[in-house]
C-alpha cells in the first residue's frame, strides 16, 4: 500500500506565509486609510503639495508589489500543502467528492472556485474523523467545520471587496478613488480575518494529519501478526 507522504513542513511553511500576509494585510490597511484621509482633504479644500502626492503613490506602489509577490508565494505554498492533504486522504478512503488534482485546479476555473475549494476542505475534516473513527480511535478530534465556513465566508467576501475595490481604482474620477481607498481598507481587513482563520484551520488538521499514518502503520502491523 502507498504511504502517506509527509506534509507537516509543509503546513508550517503555509502558516508562516499566513502570517506574513497578516502583517501585510495590516500595513496595506494603513496605507490606504492614509490615501482615504488624503483624498479625502483634498476634496474638503486642504491643500496637499505634490511632493505629498507623490510619497503617497510611492508608498501605495512599494507595498502593493511586495504584498503582490508575498500573496503570490503564499498561494503557491499552501496549495501544495493542501493538494498533499488530499492526496493523503485518498490513500485512506474512497469517499470524497473531488480528484486530489482539483485541490490545486478547482482555485483558477471561474464560478467552481466558488464552491469546490471550501468542499475540499470540508472533505478533509469530515472524512478524516469518519476514518478514524471507524477504526476505533475514540479521542475527540478537534475539527470544527464551522471554522472552515468562518475562513470561506470571509475569503469569498474579501475577493468580491477586493475586485470591486480594483475597478474603482483604476478610475479617474477623484470621489471613486476615495471611495476605493476605504473599500480597500474594508478588503484588507476581510483578507486579514481569512488568513488568521486559515492559520488555525490548517494548524487543526496538521495536528489530525499524522494520525492516518499512525493508522496505516497499526492495520500494516496487524497484517503482519496475522501472516506470522
Amino acid at each position: 500500500m502507498t504511504s502517506l507522504r509527509k506534509n507537516t513542513d509543509r503546513a508550517k511553511l503555509a502558516v508562516v506565509m499566513l502570517s506574513v500576509m497578516v502583517g501585510l494585510d495590516v500595513l496595506s490597511a494603513i496605507s490606504s486609510f492614509m490615501q482615504y484621509q488624503l483624498l479625502s482633504d483634498f476634496l474638503d479644500g486642504v491643500f496637499f503639495s505634490e511632493a505629498d502626492g507623490a510619497a503617497n503613490d510611492l508608498r501605495e506602489s512599494i507595498i502593493g508589489a511586495v504584498y503582490t509577490l508575498f500573496y503570490i508565494v503564499t498561494v503557491v505554498v499552501f496549495i501544495q500543502w493542501f493538494r498533499r492533504a488530499y492526496f493523503n486522504l485518498h490513500l485512506r478512503t474512497q469517499n470524497l467528492r473531488h480528484s486530489e488534482g482539483w485541490a490545486a485546479g478547482a482555485w483558477f476555473i471561474p464560478i467552481f472556485n466558488l464552491y469546490a475549494p471550501v468542499q475540499i476542505m470540508m472533505d478533509l475534516y469530515k472524512e478524516s474523523r469518519n476514518v478514524l473513527r471507524k477504526a476505533g480511535f475514540t479521542e475527540e478530534l478537534d475539527l470544527p467545520t464551522n471554522l472552515v465556513s468562518i475562513w470561506w465566508a470571509l475569503w469569498v467576501l474579501g475577493s468580491i471587496t477586493s475586485n470591486i475595490n480594483t475597478r474603482m481604482i483604476l478610475s479617474e474620477n477623484l470621489n471613486s478613488l476615495v471611495n476605493g481607498s476605504m473599500i480597500a481598507i474594508f478588503a484588507h481587513l476581510l483578507s486579514l480575518g481569512a488568513a488568521i482563520t486559515l492559520i488555525f484551520v490548517i494548524q487543526k488538521y496538521a495536528k489530525v494529519e499524522p494520525l492516518l499514518s499512525d493508522l496505516r502503520s497499526e492495520i500494516d502491523s496487524i497484517g503482519q501478526n496475522t501472516e506470522d
